[in-house]
């Protein structure tokens, strides 16, 4: 091909005869090619299984197909492309026939803005495919009309669903409208006020805002109408909406007391609003005139709601006093004065704060005769508040002072007495029965006193709130709780008395007269015990007396200090312990002083004559010196003359009783 493309001939000589040759070799070598290339062209579209992939192939080639000998050659395959075309319209057309054999005719086909908009997306699609086609038309001339009639047939029965939608849309629509106008606009049901056509206005308003992209929807006159107010509509439709729920809220939060007082306004509030039962959401001015009457009603609201506010503290104040600490607590002690007091002056504050707030109401609620029977139900109702509060305080204070004094709900201690040693024997300071039992009504006087802090509501009453609560069931049985509280705790009280009395001998006994008791028989006499021996105490009588004393007073350093009686009332028991320590010491010093003076009389007697010294030794009996002076030392008793005696040896002779 190369070759015939390089000679060159003349047309003086066309008989030559090379040419005739070489045009035969080229068109061969061109017949090669094309065949090469329908080759290539039936591969690529035998590999296409969508016509716009085989459209785009043939497109890419079009201009070898405009050669007769390829065309013919790819004419099945050309032939399968109007196959394919046909099968993807076919698809489309039964795709079209299902939407129209059942959704149009349902009663449960989707709704018409959608079936609009896929009316649309199905005629793109069949649009494409169109247009796929047409552009290898000029290849299968034959085809055409099939392919053009195909596609006709879907956008007619397409067309058709659409008008029968828009249609079926508009009438819809139609009548919905008609409806809606219908419907009054706001209605009462069981003093609530309620919007009827709430759900349908809605419904209809989405239904209108899709409708407006549809420039082929016919709507009758009111349907355009609220078409073209729609915007309006809806800020009508919203503010109707904080009508109906400011004017509920002032009906269901409204207290028996607080109605009377509101009634009339209430009432006008009511009739106001029930004349948008004669209106309709398409009349002139309809959303000017909903303002007007919400800005009215949210005033009415306004002064409804900071009454109540004042109520709602008058409760939260009322209810805070059962918090209060009306028994004042100091190191885990009750006295009086303190938090007590702090108590007593909140109240006041309170009380008076509550007075200001009811006052506040008078003109919030416009009251013109606060002697009128409304006003001075609602004030009774306040002052029952008060009362109630108040009441409650106490009992929470009552309460707690009875429940820690209950041993199973241990707190610790609340009061505190102490065991005293007296001439008489041991005693309680203060004095469970008397002085006890006073400071406990004392305690009950301060929280009942508690409630005549807040003044009074009613000011027609002339009691206060303590002396209208002074015979309240409640508080007496808990007062006698605590009382008897007390009479548990006085009795096992005396119970640790009792115990403690083992050390009565102590100071019930005469000292002068034990001892002589002992220097005579060498021991103390039992109850009842007569004509016994005489017999002289010796050293080891003494040891057992300082011996047993000393025991004693171990057992009385081994007691605790304090004694938490019945979970509650703490015993100092240091007095006492103190008491009997002085006790026993002193007795120690008995014996003790005694040896101590035969120590020293002895040391005298070394003075006098032997005959003297003899008779004295005749009647008293010796103690010996060296275990006496220990036992001295035992107990801390210094002997000064212990030196002399240790040099010179000898015995300590007993003093003489004087007769």
């Amino acid at each position: 091909m190369s070759e015939a493309a390089e000679r060159t001939f003349s047309v003086a000589t066309p008989t030559s005869c090379s040419f005739p040759v070489l045009a035969a070799s080229f068109q061969e070598q061109v017949s090669q090619l094309e065949a090469r290339l329908v080759s290539i062209l039936r591969g690529r579209l035998d590999e296409c299984r969508l016509p716009s992939a085989a459209v785009k192939v043939v497109a890419i080639f079009g201009p070898l197909l405009q050669r007769a000998s390829i065309r013919e050659r790819l004419r099945p395959q050309l032939s399968l492309l109007v196959d394919m075309v046909m099968r993807e319209l076919e698809l489309v057309h039964a795709l079209v026939r299902s939407k129209s054999e059942n959704d149009v005719a349902s009663k449960f086909s989707s709704s018409p803005a959608i079936t609009l908009k896929w009316t649309q997306q199905v005629m793109l699609r069949a649009h494409n495919i169109q247009h796929n086609f047409q552009t290898v038309q000029h290849l299968c001339v034959e085809s055409c009309d099939k392919v053009r009639q195909k596609f006709q047939k879907i956008a007619d029965q397409l067309m058709d669903i659409r008008t029968t939608v828009l249609q079926g849309w508009s009438r819809n629509l139609d009548r919905d409208a008609s409806a809606l106008l219908r419907i009054p606009l706001i209605q009462e049901e069981d003093k609530i006020l309620t919007i009827p056509c709430g759900q349908q206005l809605t419904a209809l308003m989405s239904e209108i805002k899709k409708a407006h992209w549809e420039k082929d929807l016919a709507l009758n006159p009111q349907t355009a109408e609220i078409l073209q107010n729609r915007h309006d509509i809806a800020q009508s439709y919203l503010s109707l909406i904080n009508i109906v729920s400011l004017y509920n809220k002032i009906v269901e939060k409204c207290l028996p007391v607080e109605l009377p007082l509101i009634q009339s306004g209430l009432e006008e509030q009511r009739q106001s609003l029930l004349e948008l039962q004669n209106k309709s959401w398409t009349n002139d001015g309809i959303h000017a005139l909903m303002e007007q009457k919400k800005k009215k009603l949210a005033t009415f609201s306004t002064s409804v709601n900071e009454a109540r506010n004042n109520m709602a503290t008058i409760c939260a104040i009322t209810e805070e006093w059962a918090g209060l600490p009306l028994l004042n607590d100091t190191d885990g002690f009750l006295e009086r004065g303190g938090a007590t007091e702090e108590s007593y002056e909140r109240l006041r504050d309170d009380g008076n704060e509550i007075i200001r707030l009811v006052k506040e109401n008078v003109a919030l609620y416009g009251v013109k005769n606060e002697s009128s029977a409304e006003w001075t139900a609602y004030v009774k109702h306040v002052d029952q508040l008060v009362q109630d509060g108040i009441l409650q305080m106490l009992l929470d204070a009552l309460n707690f002072l009875s429940q820690n004094m209950t041993p199973m709900n241990f707190r610790g201690a609340l009061l505190q007495v102490s065991l005293q040693l007296q001439p008489t024997g041991s005693v309680f300071e203060p004095s469970l029965t008397t002085d006890l039992k006073a400071v406990l009504k004392l305690f009950i006087a301060d929280i009942r006193a508690a409630a005549a802090m807040p003044l009074r509501i009613c000011t027609d009453k002339l009691d206060n709130y303590q002396e209208v609560l002074k015979d309240d069931g409640k508080l007496t049985a808990l007062e006698e709780e605590v009382m008897q509280r007390l009479e548990e705790v006085t009795v096992e009280a005396e119970l640790l008395r009792t115990e403690l009395d083992c050390f009565s001998p102590l100071w019930m006994s005469h000292k002068r007269g034990v001892l002589k008791e002992f220097l005579t028989y060498g021991r103390r006499l039992e109850e009842g015990e007569e004509e016994v021996d005489e017999c002289p105490p010796t050293l080891a009588d003494f040891q057992r007396e300082i011996y047993s004393l000393q025991n004693q007073l171990n057992k009385v350093n081994d007691l605790e200090d304090y004694d938490l009686v019945h979970g509650w009332l703490q015993v100092d028991l240091q007095p006492f312990k103190d008491a009997l320590r002085l006790f026993i010491n002193n007795w120690i010093s008995l014996y003790t002083q005694h040896l101590l003076k035969l120590v020293r009389h002895s040391m005298s007697r070394r003075s006098m004559d032997e005959e003297e010294e003899e008779a004295e030794k005749a009647s008293a009996r010796n103690l010996p010196l060296t275990e006496t002076i220990m036992l001295l030392e035992t107990v801390n008793v210094e002997v000064p003359e212990i030196t002399s005696l240790l040099q010179t040896g000898g015995h300590l002779v007993a003093e003489t009783e004087t007769k």
